[in-house]
């Protein structure tokens, strides 16, 4: 029981340690993108920057929804799953 004390302890931490590393990294991938159109830009290929974004688009988005929806499954899930403790009756 003490170690799952101290456990649950470490548990905030390495959740915020989690999200930061997701932020670094979707952080990099922006950079990365948007140093990348501007490239585009700057080299005179609009006509290819529209034809990218028109073939992306769809399966970014298809991907974003799938993930949003299964994301919120999951929360309906374990809303359900709580339980009440039963009420212990001492004869």
């Amino acid at each position: 029981m003490e170690i799952e004390t101290e456990l649950d302890k470490e548990r905030p931490k390495e959740r915020r340690k989690t999200y930061t590393r997701i932020a670094y990294i979707a952080d990099a991938l922006i950079t990365l993108f948007l140093t990348f159109i501007g490239f585009c830009l700057y080299v005179g290929k609009e006509q290819f920057l529209i034809e990218l974004i028109k073939v992306s688009l769809y399966p970014i988005l298809t991907f974003a929804g799938y993930y949003a929806g299964t994301r919120k499954r999951k929360t309906k899930k374990k809303k359900k799953e709580d339980f009440t403790p039963a009420e212990v009756v001492v004869d």
